[in-house]
């Protein structure tokens, strides 16, 4: 869908396993060719390495309320039958800055879903992801704004 979605939009597009990702893997190369000033990750389940060029630039979104039910071995259905099992009265979607850590970035913007009694993972996962497909686009919408506002100041 993300694929078909930015060929629509004429945009430039890598596709890659993403088997080896290093300081020199091509994607790096890639980003700067195409003049790319921010990457929005999305279900990319392994280390994402941040250097000084990448760092404020590299975007996540997490099925939870991080700091809670984050780390590594903490996506998908693991994260919602933690908060089912912790009790928690609220979950939510989170986007972060990527860091050397996993799901440890400042935190760029949260959307709150209520826990309901009745619960189960399904019902939960359901509305985390409606809550996700809300936030994720308002946050790249500020991100760029505000890379926008950086590239203004400095010319």
């Amino acid at each position: 869908l993300g694929i078909s979605i930015g060929e629509q939009f004429k945009l430039p597009i890598f596709v890659d396993r993403f088997q080896n990702l290093s300081g020199q893997h091509p994607i790096f190369a890639w980003l700067e060719q195409h003049h790319i000033d921010v990457v929005a990750l999305g279900g990319f389940l392994r280390p994402f390495p941040i250097n000084e060029l990448w760092r404020g630039r590299v975007i996540n979104i997490h099925p939870a309320l991080l700091p809670r039910f984050g780390g590594k071995g903490m996506y998908g259905d693991h994260v919602h039958k933690a908060v089912l099992e912790s009790k928690a009265k609220e979950s939510g979607a989170t986007v972060h800055f990527v860091s050397e850590e996993y799901d440890q970035g400042d935190i760029i913007m949260q959307k709150v879903v209520p826990v309901m009694e009745d619960d189960s993972i399904e019902s939960l996962s359901q509305r985390v992801f409606a809550a996700e497909c809300d936030l994720y686009p308002k946050a790249i919408t500020k991100i760029a704004a505000e890379q926008a506002k950086q590239r203004t100041k400095s010319s």
